[in-house]
């Protein structure tokens, strides 16, 4: 789904540049070049960064712009049933919602087992064997970043944009 995004954001670029060649005014190229590039990092976001790990002992989960790393031994349950996303409750009460895995509305409305059903089943498993933590939980908070491919295609998107206002 995220791939489609990239096209689209092309699209977009292109017939920014299109509409605007004819009279001159550039202001079309720019709304759509920006509107193209907000595309672009928002698809690779949710598409290539988003996701839930367990590495050993340790849980990450990273969303489209801050990934939260904690203990395992942290976690409390896992809510899935009835949830549009993946949620980890934290011993302290916090709530971690997983942008990764989402469920489509339809299977919401329905009332049928979704992938987050799936993926939650398989966290509680994996989880069973870890040890709970003592003392506090520390959940470190830190900025996702943008992968190198919107980067990239930020770049040639703004260096079309200046090309064209002839900046």
């Amino acid at each position: 789904m995220a791939l489609l995004l990239y096209p689209v954001a092309t699209a977009a670029a292109l017939v920014g540049a299109h509409e605007s060649a004819g009279d001159g005014d550039m202001s079309d190229a720019l709304v759509f070049g920006l509107a193209a590039m907000f595309l672009v990092v928002w698809g690779s976001a949710m598409g290539f960064r988003a996701r839930v790990v367990l590495e050993g002992d340790e849980l990450v989960v990273r969303n489209v712009f801050v990934s939260h790393r904690c203990a395992a031994g942290a976690v409390r349950a896992v809510r899935s049933q009835g949830e549009a996303r993946l949620v980890i409750e934290l011993v302290d009460g916090r709530e971690l919602k997983c942008w990764a895995i989402q469920a489509t509305n339809l299977m919401l409305m329905l009332g049928r087992a979704t992938r987050v059903d799936k993926v939650a089943g398989e966290l509680r498993t994996a989880l069973a064997d870890v040890s709970p933590v003592d003392g506090p939980v520390v959940v470190a908070r830190e900025w996702t970043g943008a992968s190198w491919h919107a980067v990239a295609l930020i770049a040639l998107y703004g260096w079309a944009i200046v090309r064209a206002f002839g900046i």
